[in-house]
């Protein structure tokens, strides 16, 4: 497995979920089918932006991740945009939890 990455801080806008059953599935999808190249890990300025629970996971069991680099020209506006709609479609989250974010 390839060298630790850091954790941007735009990676922290989402709440974590280790330790609950959302990352044991994860966890369990990771062991059963790989790391799924449609939802790549995204890197900004060298540093995970979005994905820090799929690049966890991957460690704990194992599984290669597949990377999108962002391109280090890009703005933080853009950045911020690309975490937000990543997250948003693909995440389950509450009215409350989409509302604490956009603050």
């Amino acid at each position: 497995m390839e060298n630790e990455m850091e954790f941007h801080e735009i990676s922290t806008l989402f709440p974590k979920f280790e330790g609950t059953l959302e990352f044991e599935a994860l966890l369990m999808s990771l062991k059963n089918y790989g790391f799924d190249p449609n939802y790549p890990i995204l890197t900004w300025e060298g540093k995970i932006i979005d994905g820090r629970h799929r690049y966890l996971a991957s460690k704990k069991v194992g599984v290669e991740p597949v990377y999108h680099k962002l391109s280090d020209e890009a703005s933080l506006e853009t950045a911020l945009v690309e975490v937000t709609k990543a997250n948003m479609l693909r995440r389950s989250m509450t009215t409350t939890d989409r509302a604490i974010v956009v603050e």
